[in-house]
């Protein structure tokens, strides 16, 4: 099954999380937004969409900080194993 990943660029984490960009970026060093990431290895960055929205969503069910910090670090762990099955031996 192949998944498509939609990647929203800042600007767009922004609008959708009700952020500014010191509050945007604070909030990913803090572990409270997933972490972004550079698209092509240029400037350009970028999240990814479901990860956005399951932090936006556990936040809307109540979640406490130390819980939104353990769905982002989660979703680290999911990212490099994702890569490392795509690694060719």
């Amino acid at each position: 099954m192949t998944r498509t990943f939609l990647i929203l660029r800042p600007a767009q984490v922004m609008a959708r999380a009700g952020l500014g960009n010191t509050a945007m970026h604070e909030a990913e060093a803090d572990e409270l937004l997933p972490r972004f990431f550079k698209i092509n290895g240029g400037r350009a960055s970028g999240i990814f969409e479901h990860e956005l929205d399951a932090v936006l969503e556990a936040r809307a069910a109540g979640a406490t900080n130390d819980q939104i910090r353990e769905i982002v670090r989660r979703q680290v762990v999911q990212r490099k194993a994702r890569f490392d099955a795509l690694k060719v031996a």
